[in-house]
């Protein structure tokens, strides 16, 4: 059973007690950002450790190399 929950009736959902299991789905709307200003361009004189983390395509290790 599909419901389109608002915040406060999906607050109340969850807080209430159930004798069953139930899955709880989600969607996240996609919102359109806005370009970053000029100063936050890439350093030229930034470390090489500074530009594999920015490359970096996997997170969880950052403190591997540190």
């Amino acid at each position: 059973m599909s419901q389109d929950l608002s915040h406060p009736e999906t607050v109340r959902l969850m807080q209430q007690a159930h004798q069953t299991h139930f899955l709880f789905k989600t969607a996240l709307k996609t919102i359109d950002l806005p370009l970053l200003p000029a100063n936050f361009a890439v350093d030229p004189q930034q470390s090489e450790f500074i530009g594999t983390c920015r490359r970096r395509t996997y997170y969880g290790q950052e403190g591997t190399f540190t």
